[in-house]
């Protein structure tokens, strides 16, 4: 008897990558949406559109065949993910479009569903107003930050200073506090702006128009009001008056050229007396910007999303019930509708599965977090969530992971495939007792593998030799294997198939491209999301998606549709084709789904087209020298 199937965020898991992560276009992705990225930085989507995800500005209406996405071009690759699809652009931007419930799509905090792309926001030159940890990292998708904090005030030592002087209401004295923060900005980087924060309560009563003032080389750069004013841009006043703490910091100076800064504060003092001002602590961050840092790739999954910098550092944003964004703030975690960036690095790979994140190191480990309810974080723990990056058991020399609705997948070095996780379909393939696993087990009998894909509760591998194998839940035919609803323990070949360079396993179907540059799907076609117009049947084995960049060949052109008719339809050996309206002769061309010119024929009203030989799949009718859009068949 079948488990009860994951909520719908986590069947909605998406796809992996081919060998290997950090350089492959991902040119295909699957959720309960299919992606296809085009040659000329378009990209198509069909399936699923009940909250945008298909980005074709459509009232909302589930697509069998694939239609452009709405206003993107130059795109590097794209993911598909739980109700939204994610795209980055050559220009290091991601775009996303669809469901926005727990902020995934990362454009602001509305939560506002978008069905047409969006520009994700990922953060300038600004941190957590309550985050002033002294720790050096990226915290932008184009920029740096590094941070200091001078010895003389610092942790819990108090620097005292005395106002020992009466003195005006125009007067002040001014207290060097620190000269030399020691910060070291890359060479070629830009500085792009300076953030002071500082701790410190002045015992003056009367005290007024308190200043605090960057210097650098003994000049003050800024001033920025500290007091009941109005203190400037990105400052935060935490209280302010006798005996209290006053926080405030400060953003400026665009023409910063060097790192020797210095922190001063200014203090008007009224009436008689010694007043003394104590600083408990100042930290300064220098913003900068280098052209090396930027996104690579990104990664869509049950609500969550990842990006990952070509520096190696993290960015997470949207659904963050089990801390799987990794910035603290439990027991309760809050969404983010924008990118945080979690504490990890030196990261090649990434991985969203069903509310846990997967990062493949450069040493070749793997780390994991979030939701371990079935050992998907494969740290062999007693099963506990987990909002800090730990690394998962065992595992080395491992070159691309993929993460799924509750179970994990790692390629190694030597072509074998291990996973760990959820197991009620077999979909971990080590033949065990359907046990779920939180350290990693080897998929059985698997060699030669060069690519890797999770599905809800099916997995995917792509092999040297261009065949693909398949394991786990087959319910509505995702392994593709000819056997329809036959779930497998062990990896069992996916029918016809040959000559493949890409996978992803989705949901409920998968996807493959062949090195012809044609797309397979198989499995689910509840919301059309196999793309090749069967009025919505689910496949047991591959089917060609009807030509979804057919519109790029010419193939497909403006106007009203064509003055004829094709059938059978499906056709196995005769196809018919008719023409309607006045009879008179023309010219018909037949054309595959890449725009590769099969036959011209003549007819008058009608004419019978022998297509036994071709092979099974989409092709297009059309009529040459006449405006229309092309009439699809399938040969079957």
């Amino acid at each position: 008897m079948r488990t009860t199937r994951y909520s719908i965020a986590l069947m909605l898991a998406l796809a992996g990558c081919t060998i290997p992560c950090t350089t492959s276009a991902q040119t295909i992705s699957a959720s309960s949406q299919s992606l296809f990225l085009c040659s000329d930085g378009t990209v198509r989507s069909w399936g699923s559109d009940n909250f945008g995800a298909l980005g074709n500005d459509a009232a909302l209406v589930n697509q069998p065949l694939p239609v452009p996405v709405a206003t993107i071009s130059g795109i590097t690759a794209v993911s598909a993910g739980g109700g939204a699809s994610y795209a980055l652009k050559n220009d290091g931007t991601v775009w996303s479009c669809g469901l926005d419930v727990y902020g995934q799509l990362g454009d602001d905090a509305v939560f506002e569903d978008q069905p047409t792309p969006v520009n994700v926001l990922f953060p300038n030159t600004s941190v957590s107003g309550s985050n002033w940890a002294n720790t050096a990292g990226n915290v932008m998708g184009i920029g740096s930050v590094a941070w200091a904090t001078p010895a003389n005030a610092s942790g819990s030592d108090v620097a005292t200073y005395a106002v020992a002087t009466d003195v005006s209401s125009t007067a002040t004295s001014n207290y060097l506090v620190a000269t030399d923060f020691g910060i070291s900005v890359p060479a070629g980087a830009t500085i792009t702006g300076v953030l002071v924060n500082i701790e410190w309560q002045a015992s003056i009563a009367s005290a007024r128009d308190n200043r605090v003032s960057l210097v650098k080389g003994g000049v003050v750069q800024s001033t920025n009001m500290a007091n009941n004013s109005n203190i400037g841009t990105n400052q935060t006043v935490r209280s302010y008056g006798s005996t209290t703490a006053l926080w405030g910091s400060i953003l400026s100076v665009a023409d910063v050229e060097a790192p020797d800064f210095g922190v001063a504060i200014a203090v008007n003092k009224f009436g008689s007396g010694v007043a003394t001002v104590s600083v408990a602590r100042i930290s300064l961050a220098v913003f900068y910007s280098t052209p090396n840092t930027v996104i690579t790739a990104i990664s869509g999954g049950g609500n969550s999303v990842m990006a990952l910098t070509s520096s190696g550092s993290v960015f997470a944003w949207g659904r963050n019930t089990y801390g799987q964004m990794g910035i603290g703030g439990g027991p309760f975690f809050d969404d983010q509708p924008t990118p945080v960036q979690p504490a990890i690095s030196n990261v090649m790979a990434i991985a969203c599965g069903g509310h846990y994140l997967l990062a493949l190191k450069n040493d070749g480990t793997v780390w994991s977090i979030g939701l371990d309810n079935y050992g998907q974080l494969g740290n062999d723990a007693a099963f506990a969530n987990l909002a800090t990056y730990v690394q998962v058991a065992t595992l080395t020399d491992i070159t691309a992971i993929s993460a799924g609705g509750g179970h994990s997948l790692a390629l190694k070095s030597d072509g074998t495939v291990w996973s760990w996780g959820a197991d009620f379909q077999g979909q971990l393939g080590n033949d065990a007792a359907l046990v779920n696993q939180p350290t990693p087990v080897q998929v059985a009998s698997l060699t030669g593998v060069i690519g890797i894909s999770a599905g809800s509760q099916h997995s995917l591998a792509l092999k040297s030799d261009g065949t693909v194998w398949s394991w786990g839940d087959d319910e509505f035919g995702q392994l593709g294997d000819d056997v329809a609803s036959v779930d497998h323990a062990t990896p069992v070949q996916v029918a016809t198939l040959t000559d493949i360079s890409e996978i992803a396993a989705g949901g409920l179907h998968c996807l493959a491209l062949k090195s012809d540059g044609t797309v397979w799907s198989w499995g689910d076609d509840s919301v059309g999301q196999l793309g090749n117009d069967t009025l919505f049947d689910n496949h047991p084995t591959p089917v060609m998606v009807v030509g979804p960049c057919a519109d790029d060949t010419g193939i497909l052109e403006a106007g009203a549709p064509l003055n004829i008719s094709l059938f059978p339809n499906p056709a196995v050996e005769i196809l018919t084709i008719t023409l309607r309206g006045n009879g008179r002769w023309e010219q018909v061309a037949i054309y595959n789904s890449l725009g590769g010119l099969i036959e011209t024929i003549s007819v008058v009203s009608s004419a019978q087209l022998s297509i036994a030989e071709l092979p099974n799949g989409p092709y297009y009718v059309r009529l040459l020298d006449h405006p229309g859009k092309a009439q699809v068949f399938i040969k079957q």
